[in-house]
């Protein structure tokens, strides 16, 4: 992000902040990205920056673990519809491991 942050907008930049404060201590966090398939798509949005890190992201997990002696992968997408792979309008991290711990009625 420090290589590309002269280009972004303030907006954006906000936005990757309040992202990287985030922490994923409950079961779940959703972001709400855009509205519909014609927000937030110019080229250095938050919407699209962010989904196009978490993909390398999946991608630098998946190259880890078929190395010998890799590390296991922790991370991986799930699109809730076709489209939503494509233009996603909402990010929902799972913390598995909370879920794996948590009493039935939470």
């Amino acid at each position: 992000m420090q290589t590309i942050s002269s280009a972004l907008p303030a907006g954006t930049i906000k936005l990757l902040g309040d992202f990287a404060a985030l922490e994923l201590k409950s079961l779940t966090e959703s972001l709400l990205l855009r509205q519909d398939d014609t927000d937030n798509n110019e080229e250095l949005s938050f919407a699209r920056l962010v989904v196009h890190l978490l993909m390398q992201y999946v991608e630098l997990q998946n190259v880890q673990q078929a190395q010998p002696g890799g590390t296991p992968v922790t991370s991986g997408v799930l699109p809730f519809t076709v489209g939503e792979l494509f233009c996603p309008k909402s990010l929902v991290f799972v913390n598995a491991e909370a879920h794996a711990r948590a009493r039935p009625a939470r």
